[in-house]
């Protein structure tokens, strides 16, 4: 089985899923960084060369990939699960894990982050993330076995700990 975590950008997938894979002994991939090594080029840059398009085809393809292998620490992209067929590749390997955060938690980590794209035209990051929230936040808790808040202000390393503790104990052998 494997643990998959999902939630919007900036929600900590890729930095409780490191710490999450350590502690259990498991790899860890992050989808984002598997799809710039397939197309040799960093997200920002894909997008702005070839579109959204042709970014969520090839996070399509890493998802397909991803999802035939075993005892994996996932971390998504922030749309990874908008895509039906994604979703339900995932979901089949393993627990689902929907990261939450406040929109102002969220705007706090990724406000300076270059290579994360717009994902749309509105003016401020904080309507694009209200935005994006309100259209898949229905999405992520349908797909999610789990729901955990990454507001609060706990150390990463304590918020891995309380995340394994409470993912069932099939889910981790």
């Amino acid at each position: 089985m494997n643990i998959i975590l999902t939630g919007m950008r900036g929600s900590g997938k890729s930095t409780l899923g490191k710490l999450i894979a350590t502690k259990l002994g498991r790899e860890f991939v992050d989808l984002d960084s598997y799809i710039e090594r397939l197309a040799n080029k960093k997200i920002a840059q894909l997008v702005d060369e070839h579109g959204w398009s042709h970014f969520r085809d090839l996070e399509s393809q890493a998802a397909e990939e991803i999802s035939k292998k075993n005892n994996l620490v996932i971390a998504t992209g922030g749309g990874t699960f908008i895509d039906h067929e994604n979703a339900k590749k995932l979901k089949s390997t393993g627990f689902v894990i929907l990261l939450t955060a406040t929109i102002e938690k969220l705007e706090e980590r990724i406000a300076f982050d270059k290579n994360r794209p717009p994902l749309t035209n509105l003016k401020s990051l904080k309507e694009e993330l209200e935005t994006l929230w309100s259209e898949r936040k229905d999405i992520y808790l349908a797909n999610a076995d789990l729901t955990y808040d990454n507001s609060i202000d706990l150390d990463p390393t304590s918020k891995a700990d309380e995340i394994i503790e409470r993912v069932p104990a099939p889910n981790l052998h």
